[in-house]
């Protein structure tokens, strides 16, 4: 940012910088939302069913516009239906997947 100030071109620098740290988070949401699912199944595969549907539960219903993440939520439901099916836990997520994430896919 100090060559473009030399040069007379601040503006454009901070509009660069701008840019760059609105991209950088997105990606770093989307990420967070790929870790988050991930963590999530292994808390299933470790049959810590409630933390699991909460955890998957915290991952925004808008990042599943992203193609990395949007058949994440769906394939956790699927693990969480073959551990337990019809738990409460089962119940839950299917309800809060047909209340938030398929309106927003």
């Amino acid at each position: 940012m100090t060559e473009y100030d030399s040069m007379g071109g601040i503006s454009d620098a901070h509009s660069r910088v701008h840019r760059s740290i609105a991209q950088r988070r997105d990606a770093m949401r989307r990420s967070i939302a790929i870790t988050t699912v991930c963590l999530a199944r292994a808390q299933l595969g470790q049959g810590d069913l409630e933390p699991a549907v909460a955890t998957a539960m915290s991952v925004p219903a808008e990042a599943s516009a992203h193609p990395r993440i949007k058949r994440m939520p769906a394939a956790f439901g699927t693990s969480l239906h073959g551990h337990a099916p019809g738990s409460a836990p089962d119940r839950i997520w299917t309800a809060y997947t047909h209340d938030t994430w398929r309106t927003t896919a």
